[in-house]
């Protein structure tokens, strides 16, 4: 993996407001993950788009975050209690994944995987997505089939105002949300880092994925 695994407490000064700011989304119907996500913050709120960025680049640069430019997706999100497909294993499509946790009355967080045997993937892919978009459809024992081809490696709470980062292509999945409320959350996903004077593109080019 080229990027650590992260977790930083006490992310925002001020998360009462992130919160407030995650109520009043927009939220509309996923058909590639669970619940329910707010349009691009980059969009609706660049400033605090930015402001985020910003502040997750500088626990993995300290010395030249101001120099650095990235290319993001950050949205709210939204996700029901006791979803049928929530849970799922799988890795995202990027370099870094980073989620912050903006729920007071739950701790439902995010567990790390690794293959139980090389060259296993996620299986069920096209069954669940057809889950997102007829919800009336179990996936139950296609999640099960999936997950039983990974082996925990760390199970990580959601505690409120809570941040985890990890390689993107660390194997994870969310905690199944059976408590009584909704979860929230910010998601992030950095697709590219660079400096803006040398151009150097992160992670340094010595880092290898394996």
């Amino acid at each position: 993996m080229n990027w650590p695994t992260v977790i930083v407490d006490d992310f925002f000064e001020n998360p009462d407001d992130i919160l407030k700011e995650a109520k009043k989304q927009k939220y509309n119907k996923g058909t590639k993950y669970p619940g329910y996500r707010s349009g691009p913050l980059h969009i609706s709120n660049h400033t605090l788009f930015n402001y985020i960025n910003k502040k997750v680049l500088a626990i993995l640069y300290p010395n030249n975050h101001r120099t650095l430019s990235y290319e993001s997706g950050l949205e709210f999100c939204k996700v029901p209690n006791n979803m049928p497909s929530d849970g799922w294993v799988h890795h995202d499509a990027s370099q870094i994944t980073y989620i912050i946790y903006l729920n007071k009355d739950i701790d439902v967080g995010t567990s790390l995987y690794k293959r139980a045997k090389p060259g296993v993937t996620d299986l069920h892919y096209e069954k669940k997505q057809s889950y997102f978009l007829r919800p009336s459809l179990n996936v139950t024992k296609q999640r099960q089939e999936n997950n039983d081809q990974f082996i925990e490696t760390a199970s990580l709470k959601g505690v409120y105002n809570r941040l985890i980062m990890f390689d993107s292509k660390q194997f994870h999945a969310a905690h199944i949300n059976d408590t009584d409320f909704e979860r929230y959350t910010l998601l992030g996903f950095l697709h590219k880092i660079w400096d803006q004077n040398t151009m150097i593109s992160y992670p340094i080019p010595e880092s290898k994925r394996i």
